[in-house]
C-alpha cells in the first residue's frame, strides 16, 4: 500500500520531529538524577503542536483527489439498443 505525501506535508512531519527531538534533548540536559533521560511526554506533545500548527498555517493538500466531484455526474444514455 503506497501514500501519496505532498512535499510540503514532508517537510511539516520533518519540522516537527526535529522540534520534537530538540525537546526531548533539552529535557534530558535539565534532568536531575543517575542516569538523565529526556521527558518523551513532552517531546512527543510538543511535535504533534508544532505539526498542527503549521498545517493549520499552511493548510492541508493532497487528500482524496480534489478535482472529482463528490456526486457522479450522468452518463447520457444512448436509444441505440432501445426497441
Amino acid at each position: 500500500m503506497a501514500f501519496n505525501v505532498s512535499n510540503e506535508m514532508f517537510v511539516i512531519v520533518i519540522m516537527g520531529s526535529l522540534v520534537g527531538y530538540a525537546v526531548y534533548r533539552h529535557s534530558a540536559r535539565t534532568a536531575i538524577g543517575v542516569t538523565p533521560r529526556g521527558d518523551l511526554a513532552a517531546a512527543l506533545t510538543t511535535a504533534c503542536a508544532v505539526i498542527m500548527g503549521l498545517v493549520l498555517v499552511f493548510g492541508l493538500e493532497g487528500g482524496p483527489d480534489s478535482t472529482t466531484s463528490s456526486t457522479p455526474s450522468p452518463q447520457p444514455v444512448s436509444n441505440e439498443f432501445r426497441q
